[in-house]
């Protein structure tokens, strides 16, 4: 049975990171796109939101909104939920 993540580490024989010398993470969403900055800004006062409810918000038609969205999924920044809500996607 497992009860840490490093009792996976050791049976899978995984080596180690030295998480003192990662020297940590630099930037969440570096390179975005204005449009996608503003996704990202409302989404992160909000848990989750529907999609047309974030292009009312941010004033874009459901095409760009929803082509942004999928483009977003494609990069790890956002996350699709059941009933065409979206959210963050925090790791």
């Amino acid at each position: 049975m497992l009860e840490h993540a490093d009792d996976l580490i050791e049976l899978m024989r995984w080596e180690p990171t030295d998480r003192s010398r990662a020297g940590g993470q630099a930037a969440l969403f570096q390179d975005l796109e204005p449009d996608e900055q503003a996704i990202v800004t409302t989404l992160a006062s909000h848990p989750e939101m529907l999609i047309d409810e974030l292009g009312f918000r941010l004033q874009m038609t459901p095409g760009t909104i929803s082509a942004l969205l999928l483009n977003m999924e494609f990069k790890g920044i956002v996350r699709t939920l059941p009933g065409k809500r979206y959210m963050l996607n925090n790791g």
